[in-house]
């Protein structure tokens, strides 16, 4: 599973806009990682006249990860604000050094418009809504103190003081869910001098400099990996029992953090408890409209796509749900038979590559779900893992998978490691979407790991003979 792209906008506003802009700041900084590897640097500047002000940032990163080929990208944003901070023309270029993608888009009366490149609108909105990995973005919102629905989208800033650090968390909401998260450090005078977007293992940091970053500090790539050394080796037996699971959040940082048929959540003083095994949990809702709006098809889980329909016929008059759903699960993993890292991709686009990760095994597995009548939505989190995977070895890895409603009760399904067990933490739950896998993320990026316990029922105490 990877991080969600960040959108980013691009050279073309550059003609249009005025001679007579005043520019304010030119801002650099370095990339790092925890262990202060250099892996990409951001410049951006801030231009004014008196009607507009334009944010452009440019990015550049470059690492690798153990089992996968180098990663470059190149992203070039400019945005327009009217004199009232809100967004009304947001241009955006992307580049992996293979494609280079431009997107265009213009906000009025509240709604985004695609001029060019996003047929997708729900990338339009994403793009006309906040570029979250501006910094000097991050700043307005910050001197504007607006935490109320941005234009173009249901997304929602909030601000959350540290307590007594001096620190503070800026984490953007859509739909109850935290999909972008940054620790946030300022100066007496307001403005940013370090953000931190945690990310599980491995954080990205960005540290204000006045120094230009050279290109060349990128030929040669360092190897990082997202994962979260577990603190005891777990067994199969303890795998496949009961595993109670204590964290800890930032102070009045708390998102509402999904219940499963697997997974139940006791709120705690300072932190969560977290108890996963197969019938630790409640569930989801099982209200007919709900179930009702889970069978049907959305943006990333088109059930009701010709070609889904049609592979699941024969499945779909199967006696009873566990058994579509096994034989779902056998279907979704004959056709997803290549492993591939390269994006995220829905369950039609999963179905037709025929490869993917285990966010696309997910997506189609629900789709499939979905199209055969079951209820189904995906899991986001963590799972562990002994092997050694991507750079690390006993360790929790993001991970995503499903869970179903069948037979009157909601259970979970996992066609990239072939079954359920206690290690699998969610942290969100949606629809496939690369919001709710970003959610899931940097929730996991930001948990404080306090206790692990195997939980097993006292064997019976002999009767006394007589």
């Amino acid at each position: 599973m990877r991080p969600r792209l960040n959108f980013a906008l691009g050279a073309a506003l550059l003609l249009l806009w005025p001679v007579t802009a005043e520019a304010q700041d030119d801002l650099w900084f370095p990339i790092v990682d925890q262990r202060g590897q250099l892996i990409g640097w951001q410049h951006e500047t801030k231009e004014s006249d008196a009607t507009t002000t334009r944010i452009t940032r440019e990015r550049e990163m470059a690492f690798r990860v153990e089992g996968h080929n180098e990663s470059r990208s190149h992203v070039r944003s400019v945005r327009e604000l009217d004199a009232q901070g809100r967004t009304i023309r947001v241009s955006i270029e992307t580049s992996d050094g293979k494609k280079r993608r431009l997107h265009l888009v213009t906000v009025q009366n509240d709604a985004a418009a695609v001029d060019k490149g996003t047929p997708d609108p729900e990338n339009a909105v994403e793009a006309a809504d906040e570029d979250g990995q501006s910094i000097l973005y991050l700043q307005e919102l910050l001197a504007a103190g607006d935490t109320a629905p941005r234009p173009a989208s249901a997304t929602r800033w909030q601000r959350t003081d540290g307590a007594g650090t001096g620190d503070l968390i800026l984490s953007a909401w859509r739909n109850g869910l935290p999909g972008l998260v940054w620790s946030i450090r300022l100066d007496d005078k307001g403005r940013i001098l370090r953000a931190e977007q945690p990310l599980p293992g491995n954080s990205v940091i960005l540290q204000r400099s006045d120094q230009p970053i050279s290109p060349q500090e990128l030929q040669a790539p360092t190897t990082r990996h997202q994962m979260i050394a577990s603190p005891y080796a777990i067994s199969r037996t303890a795998l496949e029992g009961h595993i109670r699971y204590q964290f800890g959040l930032p102070a009045a940082f708390r998102p509402a953090l999904p219940v499963t048929g697997e997974q139940g959540i006791t709120a705690e003083d300072t932190g969560l408890r977290l108890d996963i095994c197969a019938t630790c949990g409640p569930g989801l809702s099982t209200d007919p409209s709900d179930l009702a709006r889970w069978r049907r098809p959305s943006a990333w889980i088109e059930s009701d796509a010709p070609e889904l329909r049609s592979a699941v016929r024969g499945i779909a008059a199967a006696q009873n749900d566990i058994g579509k759903m096994k034989r779902l699960e056998r279907l979704a993993r004959r056709r997803l038979k290549d492993e591939d890292f390269d994006g995220h991709y829905s369950a039609l686009q999963s179905w037709r590559r025929r490869a993917g990760d285990c966010t696309e095994d997910a997506t189609l597995l629900a789709g499939l779900a979905r199209a055969a009548g079951i209820p189904a939505r995906v899991a986001s989190g963590l799972i562990y893992s002994r092997e050694r995977y991507h750079g690390a070895r006993n360790a929790f890895m993001p991970h995503s998978w499903v869970v179903a409603y069948v037979d009157g009760s909601w259970k979970s399904f996992d066609i990239s490691f072939g079954t359920f067990d206690a290690s699998h933490i969610a942290l969100a739950i949606g629809d496939g979407e690369p919001w709710a896998i970003g959610a899931a993320t940097q929730v996991a990026g930001l948990l404080d790991w306090r206790g692990m316990t195997e939980v097993r029922k006292r064997p019976a105490s002999p009767v006394p003979a007589s």
